[in-house]
């Protein structure tokens, strides 16, 4: 039997890890299937990014940034603005626009959006990180790479390429390149909602009276 501070620590970890808020997944030149989604745009030879807000709350002032890293140049930010509660937003890039002006990477070009394998940047060091607010906190997927979800593509004729259909042009031998999540939002980085706070403040008083009583019962067995 767990001792009762092991069960206060499992449940805790339970309560920070129960759930995300939302994820990113991408396409890049992926046919749709049994756990494959091209999101509806069909077999392009470009990135699209999905971002999935799974919470009961609005993700408000959302933005996605690639850094100046590995072999993109200039930094460039999409300004997303809000994602509904169990909704989604489709950035095709290339195609989809913001409406801003002065875009390098997210620069709508039109046609069949933007061909990084070919044009770059593709390297497995472009860096990028999603931010917004959620339930009146900060937001974000934190930094991650390219190269951090590289690996075969779908028809396992490639040996590695990541979700810009790199590195160096790696998509070419493949007609169906990538698909994956390539970060969360965890629930942890934001404050709990109304609900989520009574539950853990009565789980931790139950716990804590749980602890004093389990302890208080070991030390009368000493004294006797």
């Amino acid at each position: 039997m767990k001792s009762p501070s092991a069960l206060l620590v499992l449940f805790l970890v339970s309560v920070a890890h129960a759930s995300t808020i939302g994820a990113i997944q991408v396409c890049y030149f992926c046919v749709a299937g049994p756990g494959v989604s091209d999101f509806g745009f069909g077999l392009q030879d470009a990135p699209i990014f999905q971002f999935t807000n799974v919470s009961a709350n609005d993700i408000t002032n959302a933005s996605f940034t690639i850094f100046a890293s590995g072999d993109n140049l200039t930094e460039d930010t999409f300004q997303i603005g809000t994602i509904a509660a169990g909704s989604v937003f489709d950035l095709w890039v290339g195609v989809t626009s913001d409406g801003g002006t002065g875009h390098t990477f997210f620069n709508p070009i039109g046609g069949a959006g933007l061909d990084t394998s070919d044009s770059g940047p593709d390297s497995n060091a472009v860096q990028f990180q999603f931010q917004g607010t959620w339930n009146g906190q900060p937001l974000t997927s934190g930094v991650f790479a390219a190269g951090d979800t590289a690996g075969p593509s779908l028809d396992g004729t490639v040996a590695s390429v990541n979700f810009l259909g790199g590195p160096n042009g790696a998509d070419g031998p493949c007609g169906n390149c990538f698909f994956g999540t390539v970060a969360t939002f965890p629930a942890a980085a934001a404050t709990p909602e109304p609900g989520s706070l009574t539950l853990l403040g009565g789980g931790l008083a139950g716990l804590a009276i749980y602890f004093l009583a389990a302890n208080g019962l070991a030390l009368r067995r000493r004294r006797l």
